[in-house]
């Protein structure tokens, strides 16, 4: 992938541990884009589309960015990159972050991409910290202006165990692995995962630097769930169930891995919150079945409530996120019984049973106008509450076993 001189992305170079999957929806949108580089993008998703392009494919123009942006160096690079699935209102839902939060979110999005990215991904993030950075224009980096707040990637949830963390997880980023660079030679500098760098002379970490990692590695992680923590499936082979693409290579070829066992055990010190880890056992099924599902098929076609927008199962059955739904049969345009019991599970996980504003499923597409989440990658598909397809879901909340 290479960045053109305007700030359109071209496909030129998709990289290794890419399958075939039903890309059609975001085969949709790609050709309205009618941009020169639509072609080769399209060509590229018929062989083999690795996951990794997911937050750069659509960036080829068609920005929905309204004037709400400051103006400044960067806000094209932004508008274009940025552009093509969030409208301003997600922008600047997110709120303010010191330069690591802002890195790190753009990674998340579109990934570390390739040396000839850097500049524009530099260009953004520079724009976000000038003009979102912390309130006063406090711009320092968090690596160096004291230990940040542990934030749990899932509110309400216990954290894992952090002596467990500094004693076990944490060696692991420093380890040599035959065939392998440690993971301190990329993350302690400009990645999204950020692990403090040791004291001139020190073979570890102290307390201070401990507590940063500890804080890094918590944004990667979903509290008593392996499977679904970034930090664990980003670096596990993908025919081990890991994510398609990892800069650094696969450190963990298979979940028996001993330090990825290590890890795992840690995660599994924390749990989710009380109130969602049962919900798949009060819930309707059938209910979930003819009000969920459609919403999770709608092929959106570049809507939603700020434009842009793609369907779910074109993200969910593809990148690791706490929504893995189960890939679509080949040919097929739904789901079979068994596999929609499986999607249940893991839609229930995301619901507060009878409580649809505490509800991620609900909240994450939702407009934040209305109370939603501040970002949803795949878009703002609801304006409003009395949007359909935000009161299917309601229904299913509110459902109850029979």
């Amino acid at each position: 992938m290479r960045i053109l001189d305007d700030g359109r992305a071209e496909a030129t170079d998709f990289l290794n541990d890419g399958s075939r999957e039903d890309w059609a929806g975001l085969k949709t949108a790609v050709g309205r884009l009618q941009s020169p580089a639509s072609e080769p993008i399209l060509y590229c998703m018929e062989i083999a589309f690795p996951a990794r392009v997911l937050g750069l494919v659509l960036i080829l123009g068609l920005p929905v960015l309204p004037q709400a942006l400051p103006d400044g160096p960067g806000r094209k690079e932004l508008e274009t990159v940025c552009g093509a699935c969030h409208g301003a209102e997600a922008v600047l839902g997110v709120g303010r972050m010191d330069p690591d939060g802002w890195q790190q979110k753009v990674f998340q999005m579109i990934g570390p991409g390739t040396p000839e990215d850097q500049p524009t991904i530099k260009a953004i993030v520079d724009y976000l910290v000038t003009n979102l950075g912390p309130a006063g224009g406090n711009t320092e980096s968090s690596a160096s202006a004291g230990v940040p707040p542990a934030v749990l990637a899932i509110p309400g949830s216990k954290a894992p165990d952090y002596e467990f963390f500094k004693t076990r997880v944490q060696p692991v980023f420093a380890k040599r692995r035959a065939g392998q660079a440690r993971c301190i030679l990329c993350h302690t500098r400009g990645t999204a995962f950020r692990i403090a760098e040791m004291s001139p002379g020190a073979t570890t970490w102290n307390e201070d630097q401990s507590k940063r990692n500890y804080a890094a590695a918590l944004r990667l992680v979903v509290p008593g769930d392996p499977d679904s923590s970034r930090l664990l499936v980003h670096t596990l082979a993908p025919e081990a169930g890991g994510d398609p693409f990892h800069g650094g290579g696969r450190k963990f070829l298979s979940k028996k891995d001993p330090d990825w066992q290590v890890w795992a055990a840690w995660v599994k010190t924390g749990s989710e919150p009380k109130d969602t880890i049962h919900a798949a056992q009060v819930l309707d099924f059938e209910t979930y079945r003819t009000k969920v599902e459609p919403v999770l098929l709608n092929p959106r076609e570049g809507g939603g409530a700020e434009g842009g927008g793609v369907p779910c199962v074109s993200c969910h059955t593809t990148v690791i996120t706490r929504l893995r739904l189960a890939p679509l049969n080949e040919g097929s345009k739904t789901w079979t019984e068994a596999q929609s019991r499986h999607n249940f599970e893991v839609v229930a996980r995301l619901v507060t049973p009878g409580q649809p504003l505490k509800s991620r499923l609900l909240q994450k597409p939702l407009s934040t106008s209305e109370g939603g989440s501040p970002e949803h990658p795949g878009g703002k598909y609801w304006k409003t509450k009395d949007d359909p397809e935000y009161k299917a879901l309601v229904e299913f909340v509110n459902s109850r076993r029979q």
